[in-house]
Parts: structure tokens; sequence; C-alpha cells
């Protein structure tokens, strides 16, 4: 079995305890599938789909997953991953910067192409069919006398009235077709930007995007030379080690606790996402969060915890809102065994 490659970043500073360098990266794409479908690990896709004002939102994200540490700490006790610690994961070199933005340009300006050319498309098709409809109602203007003969000079007139109106259409197309860099196309033809605006524009497009070169798979980050990059620091940190950072960010021992709890939920068959959207420590939930809603608000507690009866009131009432039931769980360190209650509101206060 190939071992999945995740990378965690150094910690900063000796004194840091937020436990931000503990979150693991994932950023192939493959990996990331195998991770959710076979191993039942969700994680959290945090990145980000180019976006621009040609473009409708998009709801879904992609690369790279974001993994915390009980995620990867299970997966490490499992045999799964193979931990990487980065010193330089997310420092893209000035050359990988270039790139980018050169690229996005490109594509930018390919959009901007496609849009007038869309635009110009459609005004022909509209042209044509304006002038079908024209010799339609000109035919059927065109009346015979009792005798059946046809009135000439009102078909006369008529025919000189089309013929205008043909030559005035072909006439646009021309200006369309030999005078590109006019800003001012006749009649329903798309603005040309001149070179300022295209600037400008592009400009406000960069605002608010990162410059960071996002691989979709380790081969091509490899094949780039993120990964090989002369100079570049990054060491394989084994399980015990890992443990041992997760104890030195947690001096109060809750965030074991809660790696205990959420490695025996998970291998009872439940899939588990963070639950602090919903007040609670974890969601857990029967199958796939994309096709399941949650069965429980999982709290983890502290076994010597005392909390007032209206802590559990708040907690139940807000679990049956969202058709959800409580589960406080704890550690007990005398027995070494995790002990849980499912509390369920009963509207009797």
């Amino acid at each position: 079995m190939n071992l999945i490659k995740i990378y965690k970043p150094f910690k900063k500073q000796q004194n840091e305890q937020d436990g931000n360098h503990l979150n693991c990266f994932v950023w192939d794409s493959k990996d990331v599938q195998e991770i959710r479908e076979q191993y039942r690990i969700v994680g959290k896709i945090i990145g980000s789909t180019q976006e621009s004002k040609f473009h409708t939102r998009i709801l879904f994200g992609t690369i790279p997953l974001l993994l915390n540490p009980l995620e990867v700490l299970l997966g490490m006790e499992k045999g799964w991953f193979l931990l990487i610690e980065d010193e330089l994961i997310l420092c893209p070199t000035q050359s990988d910067l270039q790139k980018f933005n050169d690229k996005r340009e490109q594509d930018l300006n390919n959009q901007i192409k496609d849009i007038i050319e869309t635009k110009r498309q459609k005004d022909e098709q509209f042209k044509k069919k304006k002038i079908e409809e024209e010799e339609q109602q000109t035919n059927q203007s065109i009346t015979t006398t009792d005798e059946g003969e046809t009135n000439q000079k009102e078909k006369e007139n008529v025919n000189k009235q089309k013929q205008g109106k043909v030559k005035k259409q072909k006439k646009e197309h021309v200006i369309d077709e030999t005078n590109g860099s006019s800003t001012s196309i006749i009649t329903n033809q798309p603005t040309i930007m001149t070179e300022e605006k295209k600037q400008k524009q592009f400009q406000q497009y960069l605002e608010g995007t990162t410059t960071v070169t996002i691989y979709s798979s380790i081969q091509e980050a490899s094949d780039e030379g993120m990964i090989k990059r002369p100079g570049r620091i990054n060491r394989l940190v084994g399980v015990e080690e890992f443990k041992k950072m997760i104890k030195e960010d947690d001096p109060t021992g809750m965030l074991w606790n809660q790696y205990l709890v959420f490695r025996d939920l998970w291998e009872r068959g439940y899939h588990l996402t963070m639950g602090l959207k919903f007040g609670g420590t974890f969601l857990a939930y029967p199958g796939d969060p994309i096709l399941h809603h949650s069965d429980f608000i999982v709290v983890v507690k502290d076994f010597k915890e005392s909390f007032k009866s209206n802590d559990i009131l708040f907690m139940t009432r807000l679990a049956i809102n969202v058709k959800k039931t409580i589960l406080l769980s704890s550690f007990n360190p005398n027995t070494n065994s995790l002990s849980y209650h499912s509390i369920s509101w009963q509207g009797v206060t």
C-alpha cells in the first residue's frame, strides 16, 4: 500500500500554541478522493477556484485538503499517511509568482475575447433574423389589382426600402470587421476596450486574489521544482513525535481526550467533522456528509468537569431544533475507558 503524503508547516515560534502548525495539507486530488472514500476522513477543502466578473460564483472549492490534528493522527496510527514537515510549503519563488500572474492575465484576455466574439455572433444572428422578418413583411404587403396585375409603383417603393436597409446592415458589418479598434461600432456592436481600460479592469480583477501557485498533484509540484528547490528543508515526522507535538500544544489534555473520542466514533463507523457551528466538538454522520445529515452533536467534556443544568438545556434545545441528539462524551482516566450520554429535549423544563 502506497502511503499518502501530507505536508505540515514548521512551527514558527517555540511559544506558539494556536495549533495551526499541526494542521496538514493534501495536494494530490487522487489522494483527497482516497482519503474520503476509503478512509472516511472528511477534512476541509480550502482552495478557491478562479473567479471573475464574467463567471458566476462556484460553490465548491478545490485542493488543498486541510486535515486537522485529530484526522492526521488517526491516519498515521492506521498507517495511511506519510507526514512531511516542510519549512517552505507555502512560500513560492518570484519565478513562480511571475508564471502565475502571466497565466492569469492570459486567461483573462482569453475570457474577454470569448465574450466579445459571442456578442458579435449573437448580433449577426439578430440582424439576419431581422432581415428575414422584413422580407416576409414585404412579400405580404405586395398586393395585386382586381385584374390580377401587380401594383408596380408600390412594389418598387417597397423594394427600394428593403435594399436601403440591406446596404445599411452590410455597412455596419464592414465597419465591425475593418475598424476593430473603434470604440463606437454602429448599432448593437460590442465596445472594444482600449489598452488603458483593459489594464484597469485587469488590476480590479487581481484585487483580493492570492498569488500562491496551486499544484494539482505531488508529481506536478515535483516537476515544477517546488519540492526539489535548493536549500529547502523538509523531514519526516513519526507517529510518536506527532503525539508529542499535540501534547506540547495542549497542556490541559483536552485535545488528546477529543482524539480518543474521535477515534472511537470513527471505529464505530461514523464520519466526523468539526461541530463548532452547532455548539459542539464534532458532528457525527452515519455516512458521507454530502449524502447524509448528522445524527449527533458530540460534546467532549473533561471527566471531572461540572456544568449547570441550564447548559444542558441550551444544548438539547438547539439540537432538537436541528433534528439532532446531544452526545456528551468524556474519557475516564480511572477505568481508561470512554463514556457516552445521549440527551434529548422533551419540551418540559
